[in-house]
């Protein structure tokens, strides 16, 4: 069986996708976060989508960084039948990367210890060499999730040269307290949206807002669920 991923997709279809528009480059994309967890592994599963989401929202308030959206990742994906677990290997995800369009991949992982720690590690490849130009890690209480991804972003943004204004630079350190639990919930609204399951999505985001009121991506998610 011919591996999907290695279809030749035409310029014209891409464009039709709207992931990257004609004549453009995006600069980044993140992956989902592995999820390297030795102990209740499942119950942390999904906070390999909540996680990638909540950086692409921390790298957004960059006005000069271009990314690609979470949901056109996965609406690519779709396209050539694939899942997110699946181009974990090096030669996939540097053609999911040409498709996209984008310069570098973020690839991400963590890991819950049982004392509710958290460790979260990424590494960025250039597409066009396939070379891994730089790995970081952050680790800390699991409660304080949030600010974990915002250093993680930081360094990120600083390993890529990526010019910020003094605004932006106070926006990526304003860093609120948000319950672990809550995140998960977040994390279970998130996969259940991409499922379809809008409804019980939006349970999960209210939830989490009644555990975390000041939970801000879950409250802009519940917002674009009730403006659907």
């Amino acid at each position: 069986m011919r591996n999907p991923i290695g279809l030749v997709l035409p310029a014209l279809f891409l464009c039709m996708l709207s992931l990257v528009p004609c004549g453009q480059t995006a600069t980044l994309a993140v992956l989902d976060f592995e999820n390297n967890s030795l102990f209740d592994k499942d119950s942390y599963a999904s906070l390999s989508t909540g996680l990638a989401e909540i950086m692409i929202t921390e790298l957004s308030k960059v006005a000069s960084l271009q990314l690609v959206e979470r949901r056109k990742l996965k609406n690519l994906l779709d396209e050539v039948k694939l899942e997110q677990a699946g181009i974990s290997e090096e030669s996939q995800s540097l053609q999911v990367g040409k498709m996209l369009g984008v310069k570098n991949l973020v690839f991400g992982s963590f890991m819950v210890a049982p004392d509710k720690k958290i460790r979260l590690d990424l590494r960025i490849v250039e597409i066009e060499t396939g070379i891994t130009l730089k790995a970081e890690e952050v680790t800390g209480k699991a409660k304080d999730v949030l600010d974990l991804v915002q250093k993680l972003s930081k360094k990120l943004l600083k390993d890529l040269n990526v010019t910020m204004t003094e605004a932006e630079i106070k926006a990526l350190e304003d860093s609120k307290s948000v319950d672990f639990k809550a995140v998960t919930l977040y994390s279970n609204g998130l996969q259940l949206e991409d499922k379809g399951k809008i409804a019980e999505a939006g349970k999960c985001y209210k939830e989490a807002l009644r555990i975390s009121p000041d939970f801000e991506q879950a409250q802009k998610r519940l917002e674009a669920l009730r403006n659907r």
